[in-house]
Parts: structure tokens; C-alpha cells; sequence
């Protein structure tokens, strides 16, 4: 089937959780199918498709939002209407007109998007006649808002945090009814999605990468640490942040000798001027191969209090090897038991304990080691996206 994929990123080099989880759909589903991959970004350009994909797509177009001169006014003017109207995206009517012709010439047997922000520049009031819309790890942009709302630090910054949840839910509620099918990444969005609409919405869970990830574990005697994620998406900052003020003194009071990688792109000043309070924290900044912090890491530690493409992240742990302390955001999207997988912590002295209980009981870290490998090995991506292309095949088949 012929497919058009659009996403608002390049989901190769796959580096961030949801880069992960869309070039893992492109890598298992381009054998068998035909992709047009759409990309809106203000990037230049595109790098080219890795050999990694089981096919290539048959194109890859960069549609650039900022294509044509635009004013200072008529960028305000945008602004001003999207805020009037309650739209939480600035809209790009031009943008638009441009996909629905692509679309019309590249004639697709369906469209799948990846998340709300792409599918706000679709004309969903005229969809292609008799051609099936899907969303994936969209129409939950709204909860985002929610979960950040008891970080607020300010009354206007939890004002501001009201309005944009107010705003987007409105917009992904009138957007969910105009799918003909949604994949939710965990169950707990798939029943929130459930309320919002009643368009079909089935589960399609984050997968482990067995193939990329060769099991390590890092010994009995390994005291290092390690987070990773792109800290220019603001619930990854965030977890930095929380990491080093609030986790980190405290395992180092206990622990002087431990190391702490703290890997991706991105790191504010704030994030930085943290780090460096701290001789055992390496920020490392961008890096091309994430596998070697893997190896010379024995617990993986995810401090998410919002977000939701790190999960992606925490999967890849299960599958090198660290044990895994996580706070309990996220965690409820697997199907595993807090002291069997991975540890589970509410707060920051819980993480500390948790991390000690580690430290000083290297069996349970081994332990935990080896159960989150198990459950990568019985969750790979290729069973994770069984149901999208069921659904994908039944679709082909004139079977929905």
C-alpha cells in the first residue's frame, strides 16, 4: 500500500524517544509498503534515508513553513488569530493548500501522521474521498500541559500552563473526530482518548531494539549513573534539572565515587552551571552512538516528571542492561512490576534510597539487569507494531 507519512521532524538519525518510535515504524513497514514521507520543518534540508530502513521511501519532501518571504505583521497577524481563536498552533493556510496538493498527486491508499502538531496543517475538512487518516502518539498534546501544571512556579506561568491545556485539548477533541483510526502509545491515553472521541483507537506500545542494543551488564562494582535525552525538549530539561539539584547531592553524599553521564543535545545554561557544581557529572552534549554510556553504565535513571516520548528511552535500558530507577511517570504504560523490571520512586529522596539499594546490593542490580533484558526480548518493536500493520494490511485487503 502506498502511504503518506507525515511527521514535523526527520525521524532519522532516530536519537530522541520520538524520533525512535517513527523511524522504527518507517524501518518495519517499508518492507512492505510504499512511503511518501512528508516533513514540515524550517530546516533546510534533509539528510538522506540510512540503510538501516528494510525499504526506502519512495520520496522524502521538506515542506518548509517559512517558504516565502513573511513580514513581521503578517507573523504577528498569525499569532494574534491563532490566540484569538483559541487555535493552539499558529496556523499556515499556504502550508496547507501545498500538503492537500502533494496529496492529491502522490494519490496515497492512506495517511498516517505522526502527533497533533502535524496533523494541525492537514485540511481535515476535506480529506482525500475514501482514503483512511491514522494519527500515532497524537491527540494527547493536551496532557502534556497537565502533567506540567504542578511544576508551575508562578502564578502566570500556571495561568499560561491552564490556557494552553484549555486550548489544545479543544483542538485535538474537533481533531480526533475527524480520524478514521488513532494508535495511542499507552493505555492510560488510549482511555483518555477514549472520552474525547469516538473515533477507533487501539494500543500500540513503545518496542525494545534487541538488535541495536547487545546486552551488557556493567559489573558488580560499576557506581555509574546515566540519563539521557535531547534537553531541548523542555520535560527532558526538566529531568536534568531535577536529576542534579534535587537526586544527585544526595547519592553523592553517600557515594563520592560514583560517575553520572548526563548524554544529549541541548543543555541550558542552567543545566550546565548544575553540572559543573559536580566533579562526577559529564555532560557530554551531542553524541552520534549512545551505546557506549550503556555499557559503562550500570543504572539507568529516568527523573520524567511530563513528556511522553521517553519512554522509547527506558526501553532501550531494558534491552543494554542497566537496571532502571524511574520515577512512577510513564512507567504505568508497561506491563511491569516495580521490583522485578526496574525500581519505582515517587520523589527525589525515594529516587536517592533507590539508588543506594543498588549500589550497595549489586545482586539486585543484576537481578534487575537481567529481568529488564527478558522483557526487552519479549517486547521488540517488530510485536510493539504488530497492530498498526494488521491494521495497515486489512486495510489493503478491503477487510476496513
Amino acid at each position: 500500500m502506498k502511504i503518506a507519512y507525515i511527521l514535523t521532524f526527520c525521524p532519522w538519525p532516530p536519537d530522541t524517544g520520538t524520533k525512535i518510535r517513527c523511524f522504527q515504524i518507517l524501518k518495519h513497514l517499508s518492507a512492505r509498503h510504499q512511503f511518501h514521507v512528508v516533513i514540515i520543518s524550517n530546516s533546510l534540508s534533509v539528510p538522506p534515508p540510512p540503510p538501516g530502513l528494510n525499504g526506502q521511501p519512495a520520496s522524502v519532501t521538506l515542506f518548509n513553513p517559512a517558504t516565502g518571504a513573511v513580514s513581521p505583521v503578517s507573523n504577528f497577524a498569525a499569532r494574534m488569530k491563532s490566540l484569538i481563536t483559541f487555535h493552539p498552533y499558529t496556523q499556515d493556510p499556504d502550508l496547507t493548500r501545498r500538503i492537500s496538493a502533494f496529496l492529491l498527486e502522490k494519490k496515497p491508499g492512506a495517511v498516517l501522521v505522526a502527533g497533533s502538531r502535524a496533523a494541525h496543517y492537514l485540511d481535515l475538512k476535506h480529506k482525500l474521498p475514501g482514503v483512511p487518516y491514522m494519527i500515532e502518539e497524537g491527540c494527547m498534546d493536551h496532557m502534556r500541559f497537565a502533567f506540567a501544571l504542578p511544576l508551575a512556579r508562578n502564578p502566570m506561568e500556571r495561568m499560561r500552563t491552564m490556557f494552553n491545556m484549555a486550548r489544545t485539548r479543544r483542538f485535538e477533541r474537533w481533531m480526533c473526530a475527524r480520524m478514521d483510526k488513532i494508535f495511542a502509545p499507552t493505555a492510560a491515553e488510549r482511555d483518555c482518548i477514549e472520552q474525547l472521541c469516538n473515533t477507533d483507537v487501539e494500543l500500540l506500545p513503545a518496542g525494545a531494539n534487541i538488535e541495536l542494543f547487545q546486552y551488557h551488564y556493567a559489573g558488580d562494582d560499576n557506581q555509574t549513573l546515566l540519563f539521557c535525552g535531547d534537553m531541548s525538549y523542555s520535560p527532558n530539561a526538566d529531568a536534568a534539572i531535577f536529576l542534579l539539584k534535587d537526586i544527585l547531592p544526595g547519592v553523592i553524599a553517600r557515594f563520592p565515587d560514583i560517575k553520572c553521564y548526563i548524554v544529549g543535545r541541548g543543555a541550558s545554561s542552567d543545566i550546565q552551571s548544575q553540572a559543573r557544581r559536580f566533579n562526577q557529572v559529564v555532560l557530554t552534549g551531542y553524541v552520534e552512538d549512545v551505546r557506549p554510556y550503556f555499557r559503562e553504565s550500570s543504572i539507568f535513571v529516568s527523573p520524567m516528571r511530563y513528556g511522553r516520548g521517553y519512554i522509547s528511552k527506558i526501553m532501550d535500558a531494558f534491552a543494554a542492561g542497566p537496571a532502571v530507577v524511574a520515577t512512577r511517570f510513564l512507567i504505568g504504560s508497561l506491563d511491569v512490576t516495580e521490583g522485578k523490571e526496574l525500581l519505582i520512586a515517587d520523589d527525589a529522596h525515594g529516587m536517592v534510597e533507590k539508588i543506594d539499594m543498588l549500589i550497595q546490593s549489586p545482586g539486585r542490580k543484576k537481578a534487575l539487569s537481567m529481568e529488564g533484558r527478558a522483557y526487552a526480548e519479549k517486547r521488540t518493536w517488530e510485536k510493539a507494531l504488530k497492530p498498526l500493520s494488521d491494521y495497515i494490511e486489512a486495510l489493503e485487503a478491503g477487510t476496513k
